[in-house]
This record gives structure tokens, C-alpha cells and sequence, in this order.
């Protein structure tokens, strides 16, 4: 039974890194035997499965943020989705894919058997990597805040990030200095030793290079900042700007200030709005008065401002899936 296993589970490996679901003693390959060049795809493969996780974890800070993001496709192209979920299911699937193909060369570099990454792995993997460093530009040119609240997220969790990178250091160090020790060149092998050495002191003394202000004598004592509620209060029970978004907040967050964008009508009545372009994003203006759309809203006067529905849309479209638990 032990031995029907193991040999299920090499050809497992064998299939999901090579692509070629055959028994591995029948595929003609030698046994052990790995090129340069595999060897070098092994490393590219690890080095863009830690690309992508510092890229997720970067979306996953940024998710406080994704109705901004949202908003911003939505005045693009005009369709409300969920695209900040989208993208960070998109990369939860990448990752998956990525650990299921390390797993897979883990389990041949246990068994001693030569590894070949199929072509359409290197091609997708170079493709993972194209999209990861395009989402940092991109992010870093059209949303550059985010990449400093990452920052901050990095710092705050920074030691729980340390006792997972040692023991994920532990557990591969078997296969890392496996590796290395099959290296024929010793100059190649001397290099590899003192880098990898310097890597594992490095992560050792990490925690000597920042500060998490999280933890510390005295934090629960610090005083904490007043919720100040921009516009919004709490969105995913009512529409922005209006009272009974006000009033929800009020009973979630008790005590807080709000802060909200006053405009003026075109017969000086002061009125509550965020855009100030036009009214179409949070309001029917489009349907009561379709020539004057794209119209700034102190254009509009206060009799005209009332005959506005700046409600129904969020019922029509919910745009945080949780009409139906209302």
C-alpha cells in the first residue's frame, strides 16, 4: 500500500510539473538528472510565488479602499462591479496554482527525480509575473496612497510576518541545502552557501530593522484617534450623504464627527453632495433631466435638486451584495 502511494504521488508531481500523466518510470527521462536551466526556472518559479504573495498581500490592505476603486471603473466605463473582489479572487487562484506547482517539484526533489517544467508553466508564470509588476505601477501611478498604507500594514503585523517566514525557512531548509549540495562547481557551491547563509542571519535579525507600533508598554494607554466619517457614514447600509446613512453609522460607531461636502444651489440653498462634476453617479438626473446630466450641481436649483431619487440605485444595484438581509 505504502509503496502504491509514493509511487501515486511521484507521478502526481510528475504530471502536474511536467505535464505528462504517465507512470514517472516510463517516461523516459533520466532519474535525478536536472539542467541548469530547470534548475534556474525552480528558482524563478519560488522568486515570483513570493512576488505574488506580497502582491496579495498588498490587495488585501487596499480592500478597505475597493469602493474607491470600484467607483473609479465605474465612471470609466460605467458598470458597477465588485472588481476589487475580483482581482483579489483572481490572485487567490494564482496562488493556489503557484503552491500546487512548488508542491509539485518539492515532491520530485524528494524522490531524487529529474525536474521539467512544461512550457505552458514557464509561459503562465511569465505572464503572473508581467501582471503583478504592471498592478504595482499601476497602483503606484494612479492610487499612489495605497502603496503607504501597505507600508503601514507591513509595519503594524511585521512580527507576525517574521514567526511565519522563520518557520517557513525551517521547513525548506532540507530542500534548500539539498539543492546546494548537489551543486558540482565549487565556486558556484561556495556562493550559494554564503548566500544562502547571510539570507537565513538576515530573516534571523530582522526584527532589529523595524518597530511595530502595535506593540509596546503603554499602547493601550495611548490616546486614540476621533472617527471622522467623510461623506459616507456607513455605506453598505444606506446611500452616502444621506441621514439615515448618518444614523446607522451613528449606532456602529456610537460617538464620531462627520465631515461632508456642502454645495450651494443655483438659488442659494445649501444642499449635501460629494461630486462635483455633475449628479449622475449617486442620482436619477439622467432620467428627470436628461439634457442637463452632465450639468455641475449648483447649476440646479433647490425645487429642481428635490425631484431627484439619490436613493433607489443603491437598492437597484447593490453594490455591496446585502440588499436582501435588509
Amino acid at each position: 500500500m505504502g509503496n502504491r502511494w509514493r509511487k501515486y504521488r511521484h507521478s502526481m508531481a510528475f504530471g502536474i510539473y511536467r505535464c505528462r500523466w504517465k507512470d514517472v518510470e516510463n517516461s523516459g527521462e533520466p532519474a535525478g538528472v536536472t539542467t541548469i536551466a530547470e534548475k534556474l526556472w525552480w528558482w524563478t518559479l519560488l522568486l515570483i510565488l513570493v512576488f505574488t504573495t506580497t502582491w496579495l498581500f498588498c490587495w488585501s490592505v487596499f480592500s478597505n479602499d475597493y469602493n474607491d476603486f470600484n467607483w473609479f471603473i465605474y465612471d470609466s466605463i460605467g458598470i458597477w462591479f465588485g472588481w476589487g473582489i475580483l482581482i483579489l479572487s483572481i490572485f487567490v487562484i494564482i496562488m493556489f496554482y503557484l503552491m500546487l506547482l512548488v508542491a509539485a517539484g518539492i515532491t520530485l526533489i524528494g524522490s531524487k527525480r529529474s525536474r521539467y517544467m512544461h512550457l505552458c508553466h514557464k509561459i503562465t508564470i511569465l505572464l503572473i509575473l508581467t501582471m503583478c509588476i504592471v498592478a504595482y505601477i499601476l497602483i503606484s501611478k494612479l492610487w499612489n496612497e495605497e502603496m503607504y498604507a501597505s507600508v503601514i500594514g507591513l509595519i503594524m503585523l511585521g512580527q507576525w510576518f517574521h514567526i511565519c517566514l522563520l518557520c517557513v525557512i525551517t521547513l525548506s531548509s532540507w530542500l534548500i541545502f539539498y539543492e546546494i549540495m548537489r551543486i558540482d562547481n565549487k565556486k558556484v557551491w561556495i556562493i550559494a552557501v554564503f548566500c544562502i547563509s547571510a539570507l537565513f542571519l538576515f530573516i534571523c535579525f530582522l526584527p532589529l530593522f523595524f518597530h511595530s507600533p502595535c506593540i509596546g508598554d503603554g499602547v493601550d494607554d495611548m490616546p486614540k484617534p476621533v472617527i471622522i466619517a467623510h461623506r459616507l457614514g456607513t455605506t453598505k447600509y444606506a446611500p452616502e450623504n444621506t441621514i439615515l446613512c448618518f444614523d446607522e453609522a451613528v449606532k456602529v460607531c456610537g460617538d464620531f464627527d462627520v465631515e461632508t461636502d456642502v454645495s450651494i444651489s443655483y438659488d442659494g440653498v445649501p444642499f449635501l453632495f460629494h461630486d462635483t462634476n455633475n449628479l449622475k453617479r449617486t442620482s436619477n438626473v439622467e432620467d428627470v433631466f436628461p439634457e442637463f446630466a452632465d450639468q455641475y450641481p449648483e447649476l440646479f436649483t433647490w425645487e429642481e435638486l428635490q425631484k431627484l431619487d439619490a436613493g433607489s440605485w443603491f437598492l437597484e444595484q447593490d453594490p455591496y451584495r446585502n440588499v436582501r438581509s435588509f
